[in-house]
């Protein structure tokens, strides 16, 4: 009996006629409209199959492996990004303590009501680096780092850091109409509330469309449990934590929507992951040009 084997996709079919010609095995070649076909005679049907299944066998662990090759690649770059992040953001906090302490930084950018209201809207972005003291941003460093580690395993770096940013300056800007001028607050926990947000919508939400997938309840449980527990402790601010959140899961439906869009054009999804990861440094950098530019002894 006869091995007929039709494709439909050239690469599976050129794969095949190179085996066959690489083993010395007998075939013809035929077309039935978008299908070619291969025929193979009936003696060298047991050696066709072998040949096939081992081919099958040696291709499947080669991509599994250069797939476990790159997840591994891949969380090494999330590690180090968030490491780069925090130790960054140490070394900041000490630019006012240790080298230019006619610098306040928390003054020139902290979320103040009354300035941001007045024009200063950079602030929403500095005050998202700042921190009280070590203890503060070691703190935010644990959560905001596990947060951030696992959403970027499904966002990736360049767009997570992206959402986490926006989430957190969406999170300051909403918060500004609902406390007194004279009220300052500064902390990168809104933007880490806002990952958790991202990560608790794009758990509930498919990669495709926005039909909302069986387990929904799971993410958004865990959600509320941590944000209870971490979010309204009485000298924390609490609006932040609060809109940063809502911010974030908002942002995470629509990274739901464009990866949905995306997901066979992942060059294009590469390329503005990378463009909006260099973004988000840019905006950070120009934020703090205008808080300098506007310091005054």
């Amino acid at each position: 009996m006869k091995l007929i084997l039709k494709f439909k996709r050239k690469k599976k079919f050129n794969e095949i006629v190179l085996l066959f010609s690489a083993m010395g095995i007998n075939f013809r070649v035929l077309k039935e409209g978008d299908y070619k076909i291969i025929v193979v005679p009936d003696e060298e049907r047991e050696k066709a199959l072998r040949e096939i299944a081992l081919y099958r066998k040696e291709n499947v662990l080669y991509y599994f492996r250069e797939e476990e090759k790159s997840y591994v690649e891949r969380r090494a770059l999330i590690y180090y990004s968030i490491i780069i992040l925090f130790f960054s953001l140490y070394l900041f906090q000490m630019i006012d303590v240790n080298f230019l302490p006619e610098y306040d930084l928390k003054g020139l950018g902290a979320l103040v009501i009354e300035r941001t209201k007045n024009s200063e809207f950079y602030r929403l972005v500095t005050s998202l680096t700042l921190h009280a003291d070590f203890v503060h941003l070691l703190s935010n460093a644990f959560f905001g780092g596990i947060i951030c580690y696992f959403l970027f395993q499904y966002t990736g770096i360049g767009f997570g850091w992206f959402m986490v940013m926006l989430s957190g300056i969406m999170g300051n800007f909403v918060n500004i109409f609902f406390h007194e001028n004279n009220f300052v607050s500064f902390g990168s926990s809104s933007a880490f509330f806002g990952a958790l947000g991202i990560l608790t919508s794009t758990g509930i939400y498919e990669r495709k469309g926005v039909q909302v997938s069986k387990g929904y309840f799971l993410p958004l449980a865990s959600a509320v449990a941590i944000f209870s527990m971490f979010g309204v402790s009485p000298e924390s601010d609490i609006g932040g934590h609060l809109f940063g959140f809502v911010s974030g899961l908002i942002l995470g439906v629509l990274f739901s929507l464009i990866k949905g869009k995306l997901s066979k054009r992942k060059m294009l999804f590469s390329a503005l992951s990378i463009f909006l990861g260099i973004f988000s440094l840019f905006t950070v950098v120009i934020s703090w040009y205008l808080a300098f530019k506007n310091f005054k002894p």
